[in-house]
């Protein structure tokens, strides 16, 4: 399947692919190196907090899911992740 991504392109899709498979540590460097390239990225920021929350970095999970809102402020789903994070930690100055 990633043969026929481009070498640009593989990075976010082989992450997004071990995110679906549970290996969340070995997506997070890939998308950390995609969002270096393209700080925008939305749907790389989502999915490196949610590999980041299931292995354990919390605060660095909130962190990218509050990049991802920012990228796309629109997006319910990526809003909703952000608002679900923030009340598992019980930061309820922060959903005000």
């Amino acid at each position: 399947f990633l043969d026929r991504v481009q070498t640009e392109d593989r990075n976010p899709v082989a992450a997004f692919l071990l995110i679906k498979e549970g290996n969340d540590r070995a997506a997070v460097p890939l998308l950390r190196s995609v969002l270096r390239k393209y700080p925008d990225d939305a749907d790389s920021a989502h999915n490196l907090s949610i590999a980041l929350w299931r292995v354990g970095s919390r605060r660095k999970a909130i962190s990218a899911a509050l990049q991802a809102t920012r990228s796309a402020p629109a997006r319910e789903d990526i809003f909703l992740h952000y608002l679900e994070l923030l009340l598992a930690e019980r930061e309820f100055s922060a959903v005000d």
